[in-house]
């Protein structure tokens, strides 16, 4: 396959969407850009310069979402997907991959390709980090640290946390026989006896776990930073009521590092092609 014959459309109107776009542009792909196509009170989407509404979706086209992807944030695109179309993005909700199967839609989702989850949570961890440090007045090095959550992103943030000389501790459910030297291990918070010493507290899982009875208890200058999907796991309306500070932190990738995280999609996208 001539991975330059397809037209590439790629939606959205975060920063990597528009890196993205840029790099397909810069690499000489036949590429264009919308920012506007998921209003729910404009059902009809409103193009760049770069798009036709004639020609718009026609063909073998590879067509790019935001991360996540849900079927009712992108219906009004349907009228022009077709089966030769590739529809491409990450976390796709179920409505979604049944309505491509039912039609026979081509379709990729990122988070099913181990060198994007891992590439992505390394940003994830980094930036997390990065926010953490910007919303307090102490130091990662000589803090104590809580990780909520052992999964790809928990585990890099625990891992740079060390090497950043913190004193990680993590709350693990699921039984790990090892997740690294000098780092504590709980199965829930409720084990967590001393919360009242940790200066950061990262969370990862989306249950519910930083309620009011465990966030009464954390220091006055406690900061905590929740990249759960949203709600989040942490009580945020109590955490404001009483002046705790903590951050949802959604798509940090995208945020933190636009440049790379479009690289680690472009590549993928570029793979995909290449393999036909």
């Amino acid at each position: 396959m001539n991975i330059f014959d397809d037209r590439i459309y790629i939606f959205g109107d975060d920063s990597r969407q528009l890196a993205l776009f840029n790099l397909f542009l810069e690499k000489g792909y036949n590429a264009a850009y919308s920012t506007d196509c998921f209003s729910n009170d404009n059902k009809k989407i409103k193009y760049s310069h770069h798009f036709s509404e004639d020609n718009l979706c026609t063909g073998t086209d590879f067509l790019i979402f935001p991360i996540p992807l849900k079927k009712r944030s992108i219906d009004n695109l349907f009228p022009f997907a077709h089966k030769n179309n590739y529809i491409i993005g990450g976390l796709f909700d179920k409505e979604l991959t049944a309505f491509c199967n039912r039609n026979n839609i081509c379709y990729y989702d990122l988070y099913l390709s181990k060198n994007f989850v891992t590439s992505n949570a390394k940003i994830t961890a980094e930036g997390a980090i990065f926010c953490a440090m910007q919303n307090s007045t102490k130091t990662i090095a000589g803090s104590k640290s809580l990780v909520i959550g052992y999964g790809n992103c928990g585990c890099k943030i625990a891992g740079m946390l060390k090497c950043m000389n913190s004193e990680v501790h993590v709350i693990e459910p699921a039984k790990k026989t090892y997740i690294g030297r000098n780092i504590r291990l709980y199965k829930n918070i409720t084990e967590v006896r001393n919360i009242h010493r940790f200066d950061f507290i990262f969370n990862t899982a989306p249950q519910k776990s930083l309620v009011d009875g465990i966030l009464c208890r954390l220091k006055k200058n406690a900061t905590i930073i929740d990249i759960a999907s949203a709600p989040g796991g942490t009580d945020f309306d109590y955490c404001k009521k009483y002046g705790i500070c903590a951050k949802l932190c959604p798509g940090i990738p995208g945020h933190y590092a636009p440049d790379t995280a479009a690289r680690i999609i472009f590549n993928e996208i570029v793979n995909l092609k290449r393999e036909g």
